[in-house]
């Protein structure tokens, strides 16, 4: 039997020097590929242990995280400046702005998009950002470390975010029209009392992968419903149609930030109170009624887009009256034969695409109903609350009505109320911002690396756009700007772009 020969599994000098080379302006995993061209031999872990330990000259200037931050920050005036921003108790927060960027902007930002990220650093703390959105170009604004985990004041992080986001707003006079977030109710409410008259908007991207995942849930008991107050403001909805299990109090997308005016309780009295009423959904009285005609139609979406003129509050049922312990013997309940679920497979789409459609509805665009918020609201209502009758589906209702139409929600992610239409549709600008920096972060978790991230990485070329983007020619103009040569010899190629365009 042949020995394997042994080799030296040390990191050779001239791959080292490779990684010196390429240290500031690229990751780990990008220049594995170009080392193991000529040391094969070279394995991916050490290339990363290797970049992780060399590029701590670039950002860490003291073993305490948030002085190496603050450190770093001083070293780097020209491109940012801290914030005097005053810290509760028990929190910790450092907030810079990017200088070159918000003066230049000053006064032209009519959308900002605001996200946030987790456990990027040694210490835990969240990575807030805040980005302009100017001739459908996201450029950075502002950043914030934060930790109130020491804190323990009741809303001690919307207070924090407040008094970040107000200096932000008094430097370079931001306010802004649209403030998209995800559905982090402390970032919701910083942004209505430090911009009182903008627009909140949920992400598209955020709130569908919430609608998603309850819907793919198979607990049944969902939030709280009322519908008492779902029918005082909807006459057509039914209040007998509700969920039929528990409720689950902790279930909710968010606290509540609007709560519905009280309304007297409806009681409903059975007609016939000693008879057993059988409800079919409206699908399968339909199938029934076509069985042996070779009709089709389509239950979902297309039947549903216009509420019928004069359309009655009811809805199709088959009752069967029979005295209450009389069914035959031997026979089992629908519910045992057919177990219930909290909403089938094949119906999510349909109810995904529906959302969409009413977030996109604007009294701008015709076609959808009379073109007012409220009619939009009420048509948006009726064509979510006629799918789920038609299709059974109790317990979803009662999630999409307290979660997402009822007052104080619809508002937060429909574009319907507000006068004008939004360029942004989710917060896609900022997760972007996000990827490139965890290509850093995940190969060095200290925070003093999303500073030198959010400073050295993508400001140059920003800064760069400054003079040549922003104040060029008016808007409406297709714009070419080929490879350009920023700094430290990064090269960003920018494709043409077509300028902002507000319907």
């Amino acid at each position: 039997m042949k020995h394997i020969p042994y080799y030296s599994v040390a990191m050779p000098p001239g791959a080292l020097d490779m990684v010196r080379e390429n240290l500031e302006w690229s990751t780990p995993s990008s220049i594995v590929a170009k080392i193991q061209m000529a040391y094969p031999n070279v394995t991916p872990k050490q290339i990363h242990s290797a970049w992780t330990v060399m590029s701590e000259a670039l950002w860490k200037r003291d073993r305490d995280q948030m002085e190496s931050a603050r450190q770093l920050l001083a070293e780097l005036g020209d491109e940012a400046e801290v914030f005097d921003v005053a810290i509760a108790e028990g929190v910790e927060q450092l907030c810079w702005g990017m200088k070159k960027i918000g003066t230049t902007l000053q006064g032209k930002v009519a959308e900002i998009g605001m996200d946030a990220t987790f456990n990027t650093n040694a210490k835990n703390l969240e990575l807030y950002s805040v980005l302009a959105e100017y001739d459908n170009t996201g450029f950075p604004l502002s950043y914030c470390l934060l930790s109130t985990a020491g804190a323990i004041d009741i809303g001690k992080r919307t207070k924090a975010l407040e008094a970040w986001t107000s200096v932000l707003r008094d430097t370079y006079g931001v306010i802004p029209h649209f403030v998209h977030v995800d559905k982090d109710m402390a970032e919701i409410g910083m942004s209505r009392a430090v911009w009182p008259h903008a627009k909140i908007q949920i992400c598209w991207w955020h709130l569908r992968r919430a609608v998603r995942s309850r819907l793919g849930n198979t607990k049944l008991s969902t939030t709280p419903y009322a519908p008492a107050r779902a029918h005082a403001e909807f006459p057509f909805i039914d209040p007998e149609f509700r969920p039929t299990g528990a409720e689950d109090p902790q279930e909710s997308e968010g606290d509540r930030l609007v709560d519905p005016e009280p309304v007297q309780p409806i009681t409903v009295k059975p007609a016939r109170p000693h008879a057993l009423l059988l409800r079919v959904p409206a699908n399968v009285v339909q199938a029934a009624l076509n069985h042996g005609k070779g009709a089709t139609e389509d239950m979902g979406m297309a039947k549903m887009k216009r509420k019928p003129e004069g359309m009655a509050a009811t809805k199709p049922k088959v009752c069967l009256l029979m005295p209450m312990g009389c069914e035959p013997e031997g026979s089992t309940s629908t519910a045992a034969a057919l177990p219930r679920v909290f909403c089938g497979p094949e119906l999510r789409a349909q109810i995904i695409d529906m959302m969409e459609a009413h977030l996109c509805a604007h009294p701008l665009i015709p076609g959808y109903a009379h073109p007012s918020p409220c009619a939009i609201r009420e048509w948006a209502v009726w064509m979510i609350y006629e799918y789920c009758v038609g299709n059974d589906l109790r317990e979803v209702w009662a999630y999409l009505w307290e979660n997402w139409y009822r007052r104080g929600r619809w508002e937060l992610w429909a574009r319907a109320p507000y006068a004008e239409i939004p360029i942004l549709k989710t917060l896609m600008s900022d997760v972007s911002e996000y990827i490139y920096a965890l290509s850093f972060l995940f190969f060095a978790p200290f925070q003093a690396v999303d500073v030198f991230y959010s400073l050295d990485a993508p400001e140059p070329k920003r800064a760069r756009l400054s003079d040549s983007w922003i104040e060029r020619k008016a808007p409406g103009e297709w714009q070419e700007l080929a490879i350009a040569e920023c700094e430290h010899g990064v090269r960003c190629r920018f494709i043409a772009l077509e300028s902002s365009l507000r319907l």
